[in-house]
């Protein structure tokens, strides 16, 4: 998801460049992020269930009509829109981000790529880790076993020990 350039990471200012120039929109989108996983996933840690409410385009226009208003549940409009706009770009760059690891393993397994890609980050969820590479989903482990696609060989792999190497070409996926 970053760069490993030092000088490239410094044009990604996280902090200073969004954070800062938004408190007030960061904080009441973190709040209604606490309200919805109430209100969708009632007694369950918070997470975003991605499959619940995909029409985030209409509820940005209703939340937008609204006006300067406020939801039933306490939350201003505006904030439920920001919420929502921030959802749909999410999603899209995800779909995007998978589709660029996809094609760069498609890149592998037709022994385009010299080098060999850098190895993925993770992402914990609730019940499970996401197994990530350059910001895209390329597997997952529950307890001990893992499912992924190999970003150097691009194997499909299936392995009931803690992930660490591809069991086929014993790359580092870690």
């Amino acid at each position: 998801m970053f760069p490993t350039d030092k000088a490239e990471r410094k044009k990604i200012p996280i902090f200073s460049g969004v954070l800062m120039y938004f408190p007030r929109c960061i904080t009441g989108m973190a709040k209604a992020s606490f309200i919805g996983n109430e209100q969708h996933n009632p007694g369950q840690p918070l997470h975003w269930a991605r499959e619940k409410s995909n029409d985030h385009p209409d509820c940005i226009m209703r939340h937008m009509m609204e006006g300067e208003g406020v939801d039933d549940d306490g939350v201003p409009h505006c904030v439920k829109a920001a919420w929502r706009a921030c959802a749909r770009a999410e999603l899209i760059l995800d779909k995007q981000a998978h589709q660029d690891a996809c094609d760069e393993i498609d890149k592998v397994r037709a022994g385009l790529l010299k080098t060999p890609p850098p190895p993925p980050e993770t992402r914990v969820d609730p019940d499970h880790t996401d197994i990530m590479w350059k910001g895209a989903k390329i597997g997952y482990t529950v307890g001990s076993q893992s499912l992924f696609v190999c970003p150097h060989c691009a194997a499909i792999v299936f392995q009931r020990k803690q992930l660490t190497h591809c069991s086929k070409c014993e790359g580092t996926v870690v």
